[in-house]
């Protein structure tokens, strides 16, 4: 094949992979707007994505800290994470509470991206996070707060243990 006939099939299958986001995320109103959380999206930002290692994480402060896959956070304290951003290739987390987490709040801060806030429980869909290219590696911050956890039972002298989020 020639070149040009290359160029054009590949602009062409941008066009239909547009038209087809376009036309997925109509709102009742028919008007067209392309809604990024649909499935086929979300395959293609996997596609295009690497998943964060722990590795590349570092605890911030002594009392938080990442065992294998799992942060632990204790109640009524703030976590920071640092996250090692790539100059390459986006990269790409997925967040979800673990038991006996109630539920936590994360913000994600990078360098020239908005802030990232959500609240998330064992019950919400796992939360997928984009740590962005960063030409000076700036690392990205995950904070953790607010984390609730059920209360011992009243007939035990223990102490309430700590939040967990998993990483998938």
């Amino acid at each position: 094949m020639s070149r040009r006939l290359l160029i054009f099939l590949f602009i062409l299958l941008i066009l239909i992979f547009a038209l087809l986001l376009m036309l997925n995320g109509r709102d009742d109103g028919n008007r067209a707007r392309i809604d990024l959380d649909i499935p086929t999206a979300r395959q293609v930002r996997d596609w295009l994505t690497v998943k964060v290692k722990s590795e590349e994480i570092r605890a911030v402060d002594e009392e938080c800290r990442l065992d294998g896959r799992v942060f632990i956070i204790p109640e009524r304290i703030q976590c920071s994470f640092a996250i090692r951003a790539s100059a390459e290739q986006t990269k790409q987390i997925k967040l979800l509470a673990a038991s006996p987490t109630q539920s936590i709040h994360l913000d994600l801060e990078q360098d020239r991206a908005l802030t990232v806030e959500e609240d998330i429980s064992p019950e919400s869909e796992p939360l997928s996070l984009d740590i962005y290219r960063h030409k000076e590696n700036a690392d990205a911050r995950l904070i953790f707060s607010n984390c609730i956890v059920p209360e011992p039972e009243e007939d035990r002298e223990e102490e309430k243990p700590p939040c967990r989020v998993a990483m998938q």
